[in-house]
């Protein structure tokens, strides 16, 4: 990911509130896991959506959290990178259940955001040196671009549908 097409991640999110920031950042990784997932499944997307990543009750992975384990368990995600889509996902859990102003700067949340290694990995690397203030705010914004980025490559480049097997009745 380049400087520019993370600037352009950054502002899109850059008047939203800490709380509907971490709603959108969710949103947008899950779509970008389905999208990894469909890629790497056979195509045929009424079985895939009735019951591997449909939400409803059939469904083997209903949910974020069992998406990335699933992506993970597949060999399509590094460690790192299903770690990341965990803290982002508590992170998320943080701002739904607690009432009344929250913000990246919550203690909570902060902590959390410090555990976020691919943002981590950003702010440390000459490319990007000070080019970002390192908030738990923008933390998380590196994190989910950072995310997104590989999610989207690997289903657009790398992953291709597998083969459908014929049914011979």
């Amino acid at each position: 990911m380049d400087i520019h097409e993370l600037d352009t991640f950054i502002k899109e999110y850059q008047y939203e509130s800490d709380r509907a920031v971490s709603a959108l950042a969710v949103a947008y990784l899950e779509g970008c896991l389905i999208k990894l997932l469909q890629r790497f499944m056979v195509n045929d997307s009424r079985f895939i959506d009735e019951f591997i990543l449909g939400d409803n009750a059939n469904s083997l992975a209903d949910n974020f959290s069992k998406r990335a384990n699933l992506a993970f368990a597949l060999g399509l995600l590094r460690l790192k990178e299903l770690q990341d889509l965990n803290a982002i996902r508590k992170i998320q859990g943080i701002f739904n259940s607690k009432q009344g102003l929250l913000s990246f700067d919550d203690e909570e949340v902060r902590n959390r955001c410090l555990e976020l290694v691919n943002a981590g990995d950003i702010f440390s690397s000459s490319a990007h040196k000070g080019k970002y203030k390192d908030t738990p705010r923008m933390r998380f914004l590196v994190a989910v671009a950072v995310l997104g980025h590989y999610l989207t490559y690997r289903a657009e480049n790398e992953i291709k549908h597998r083969e459908v097997f014929p049914t011979y009745d």
